[in-house]
């Protein structure tokens, strides 16, 4: 008697549906992120020049501005590589580079 066991056909007919729709719900989740950041951004756009960017330089307003916009130029980025089909060499080619944009957002939010 085998460990595994193979599912039967009809579960896997019923599951492939399933499968392909939560990819696509994960690109519409991907695109609501980035349109949810860009409203954001353009919402409080004249409060942030006014404050944020007449103020005098200093390392805190390097690290504001530092994470308020790289999201801005990630977001694209991200959406461009995993929304869209590309051929599988493409993907092989996107992947690394892809995670590694995510590299400063992680090592951010670790503080030190």
């Amino acid at each position: 008697m085998a460990i595994i066991e193979v599912l039967p056909r009809e579960i896997l007919i019923e599951t492939i549906p399933w499968f392909l729709r939560s990819f696509r719900d994960a690109r519409y989740g991907l695109l609501a992120a980035e349109t949810l950041i860009l409203c954001e951004w353009l919402n409080c756009l004249h409060d942030e020049i006014s404050l944020v960017l007449r103020s005098p330089w200093s390392s805190v307003k390097m690290a504001y501005l530092t994470c308020r916009y790289y999201p801005l130029v990630y977001w694209p980025i991200i959406s461009w590589a995993y929304v869209k089909n590309h051929q599988p060499k493409l993907c092989e080619k996107l992947a690394r580079p892809a995670h590694g944009f995510a590299l400063p957002l992680i090592l951010a939010a670790q503080g030190k």
